[in-house]
């Protein structure tokens, strides 16, 4: 382990495959420890890092960060990734940052609908509340299909960080829907999982 690079704590499938897959588009020198999903995310060195016991965790030299997000405009900026992230001045930031943080508003509706899943017994789940949550992740999709149509990308023609962010939460999201509903959407998914970056960070049962 080289100590000047950076550490990625990770879980594969979790949010902090974000993070692993901006460090793949970056070609970047890293440290990547993965972690087994929920177990190895109570070790106590681990929660030495991460008190609520999440990934992803990025110790980079004495920083240590978490929130993916945060982690990916993090790395952008000292990194001065002006590919992925628009500068301070220029035109296309302030949207940039909206879907950095609209990945996330999207990521929640399908993990509400996970939660209920993996924590709740079938016949103890309420479906009035899980149509709703159904009907708001099919909102949520249409917005960014409407969006996407005439675009590669979220900004455009180029490829950022905010689509590895928000190519992420539809990952999430296509376990409950089929994106055969959203064409531009589907198009510009199947766009991103062509890239060697995805296709290295996600394993082989996810990225298919």
């Amino acid at each position: 382990m080289n100590p000047d690079n950076p550490v990625l704590h990770h879980c594969a499938g979790s949010r902090s495959t974000r993070v692993l897959w901006l460090l793949n588009e970056m070609e970047a020198d890293f440290t990547l420890v993965e972690h087994d999903f929920p177990k190895g995310l109570r070790d106590p060195d681990f929660r030495a890092l991460s008190p609520l016991g999440r990934v992803p965790v990025l110790v980079d030299g004495a920083q240590v960060l978490s929130e993916s997000g945060a982690i990916i405009q993090y790395l952008c900026e000292t990194r001065q990734r002006w590919d992925l992230m628009p500068q301070i001045g220029d035109a296309l930031r302030p949207s940039w940052l909206q879907w950095l943080h609209f990945a996330e508003t999207l990521a929640a509706l399908p993990a509400a609908l996970f939660q209920t899943e993996v924590s709740i017994p079938e016949e103890q789940r309420s479906e009035p509340m899980l149509e709703l949550e159904r009907r708001r992740l099919d909102k949520a999709l249409k917005y960014l299909n409407k969006q996407l149509n005439g675009r590669s990308y979220l900004q455009g023609e180029n490829f950022s960080a905010a689509d590895i962010a928000v190519g992420y939460s539809l990952f999430f999201s296509s376990r409950f829907v089929s994106l055969e509903e959203y064409p531009d959407l589907a198009e510009w998914y199947g766009r991103l999982k062509r890239r060697p970056a995805f296709l290295k960070s996600f394993p082989a049962k996810f990225a298919a």
